[in-house]
């Protein structure tokens, strides 16, 4: 999942395309790579590496 973001931000429509996770499942990683300071929430809905 980690290597369907980028360093410039995706929307979250476009990484649940990429990473093609269930909407609840891809929330859980994201959160868990936000809370690892590895992803950050630019804009609402809106991610990028760190």
């Amino acid at each position: 999942m980690y290597s369907c973001l980028d360093f410039n931000s995706k929307s979250l429509d476009q990484i649940l395309s990429d990473a093609n996770l269930p909407v609840k499942e891809l929330a859980g990683v994201l959160i868990s790579l936000q809370l690892k300071g590895l992803v950050k929430e630019s804009a609402k809905n809106f991610y990028e590496k760190i």
